[in-house]
């Protein structure tokens, strides 16, 4: 859905960090929505996943700030965050790995290796 004149090349598309849509570097249309395509992961799932396995460690959520994804192979990634908690209170930059299974279920493991 072109908004302008813009031709959206390639070279300059680009994925938002926030919601995982593919956007143009150029004009800012977003060329194909989030849709939990096996190449991407929006950040806004991904610290959802993560704040579910630091509950589960016993964590008391501060806040949980994506950096960074990384897509490894089909359905798996690495992502880099920022953890604030009870266990973390200056907050500590972390990485996992968050592998996604069926159409749109997330867990987050702590490192890269299960990504690998």
């Amino acid at each position: 859905m072109q908004s302008n004149d813009c031709t959206h090349t390639p070279d300059v598309r680009s994925v938002d960090l926030a919601t995982g849509e593919l956007f143009c570097g150029d004009c800012g249309d977003v060329i194909e929505p989030y849709n939990n395509q096996p190449d991407r992961l929006a950040g806004d799932d991904a610290v959802e996943a993560i704040a579910a396995l630091l509950r589960k460690q016993g964590h008391k959520i501060g806040s949980v700030v994506c950096y960074g994804v990384q897509n490894t192979r089909p359905n798996k990634f690495w992502v880099s965050a920022r953890v604030v908690s009870d266990k973390e209170r200056n907050g500590a930059h972390k990485q996992y790995s968050i592998l996604r299974s069926g159409v749109s279920t997330l867990t987050a493991f702590d490192g890269i290796e299960a990504a690998k």
